[in-house]
């Protein structure tokens, strides 16, 4: 288990970083925006992994475990609301920031037509860096556990593997090797929900069986 750990933690990180340092035309639009070259689909699997890697297998299965079928209400607030969050402003901002000059959603609010907001410009880096810290905490926190729970070693020691991870591919191949990098893990996940769901299937001799357990923790 630990060797198929680190082969695909350390293997697919710095296969992802060599390609995407070959790819990289040494700019800063490259870097931060990837020229604009990432497919739909990539983007897709790299927001789903950012959003639900530490949250579906760690936060979400544990919530299921304590309370049942009822977390499938949460599971169905999140695919609405993500779903009109898109269909709202995705293509509203693509066509705001057609021609690529804006590098981020707070760069393209502060030059809202044309004005340099200088004082916008700072609120929204604090208030990213506030609610990112957060969050990064909470994804270096979720990998911690996951090297503790299944290989058996302390917290600290998956967290500081985590961030030397990211901080690795992020500064060798910028927002393509993130990219990347989450378009590989949302795979794996996916890959491995569906066996976990088959593999609690077969556990409990049939999906009736597993419905009835699902339903019997709330009571």
């Amino acid at each position: 288990m630990l060797f198929g750990f680190l082969f695909f933690l350390l293997g697919l990180t710095c296969l992802v970083g060599f390609f995407a340092v070959r790819e990289s035309r040494k700019s800063e639009e490259d870097y931060f925006l990837a020229s604009q070259t990432i497919s739909p689909y990539s983007l897709a699997f790299s927001s789903s992994a950012s959003k639900y890697s530490g949250f579906i297998f760690a936060g979400f299965m544990g919530a299921a475990y304590l309370n049942g079928t009822m977390v499938i209400w949460l599971g169905l607030g999140l695919l609405l609301g993500h779903f009109l969050v898109y269909a709202l402003t995705v293509y509203r901002l693509q066509y705001m920031n057609s021609g690529g000059w804006a590098l981020s959603i707070g760069e393209l609010l502060t030059f809202w037509n044309g004005e340099n907001r200088v004082l916008l410009r700072r609120f929204i880096g604090l208030l990213t860096l506030f609610f990112l810290s957060f969050y990064a905490a909470a994804q270096l926190k979720a990998g911690g556990m996951a090297l503790e729970v299944a290989l058996g070693q302390p917290l600290y020691v998956g967290i500081l593997l985590s961030t030397a991870i990211i901080l690795f591919y992020c500064w060798a191949g910028g927002i393509r090797a993130s990219i990347w990098t989450d378009s590989a893990q949302i795979i794996m996940m996916t890959l491995s929900l569906l066996l976990i769901l088959v593999m609690a299937v077969v556990k409990a001799g049939g999906v009736a069986n597993l419905v009835t357990r699902a339903v019997s923790t709330v009571e």
